[in-house]
């Protein structure tokens, strides 16, 4: 007697392939006496099951991570420029700029500071997701991942509602500034 071992990995692209593979190839094999074919057809189909699903959480955790970096830079490089810009309006321009419209940059500051936060965040709760998933508790694990997904959305929303305060600001700064020339 003789025995082989196929593993099968099957790409999504190539899926025509695969349908002659099962529709054509493997029942004429399994017409052979002496061969069976169903411990084949399960290795083959759980094996590439397992691929493709690996595949799609590291896709997954690549996207989410550079979604990430990608929040963290834009908030965080807002701060930079906010800091730089506060900081010259109150060296040289304190009597030209309105005390409201300096409640307005800060506003806007702390929204982007708020960013950060909830981006850290949600890094935070990629770890506990990780960690849970590891010690296979699946549904609080599906929990954090939804966590993470919600803080990443608040640190965007927290970056738009920044953009939009700093764009008051600088609109009422503009007319202040032009007003008094």
């Amino acid at each position: 007697m003789h025995a082989a071992v196929v593993k099968l990995s099957i790409d999504g692209a190539d899926a025509p392939a695969a349908a002659r593979l099962t529709d054509d190839i493997l029942p004429r094999i399994r017409s052979v006496p002496g061969v069976t074919i169903d411990e084949v057809e399960y290795h083959a189909v759980e094996e590439s099951a397992e691929v493709d699903r690996e595949k799609k959480y590291d896709t997954v955790v690549s996207s989410g991570q550079s979604a990430l970096r990608a929040l963290l830079a834009m908030n965080g490089g807002a701060v930079v420029v906010f800091l730089t810009f506060i900081s010259h309006l109150l060296e040289e321009e304190t009597r030209k700029v309105a005390p409201e419209s300096m409640r307005l940059f800060v506003f806007a500051f702390s929204w982007f500071i708020g960013g950060i936060v909830l981006t850290l965040a949600s890094y935070g709760a990629i770890f506990v997701t990780n960690v849970l998933s590891s010690e296979g508790w699946e549904r609080h694990s599906n929990g954090a991942f939804l966590v993470t997904v919600l803080f990443g959305l608040l640190a965007l929303a927290c970056f738009i509602g920044g953009c939009w305060t700093a764009i008051t600001a600088f609109q009422s700064v503009g007319g202040s500034i032009i007003a008094r020339r």
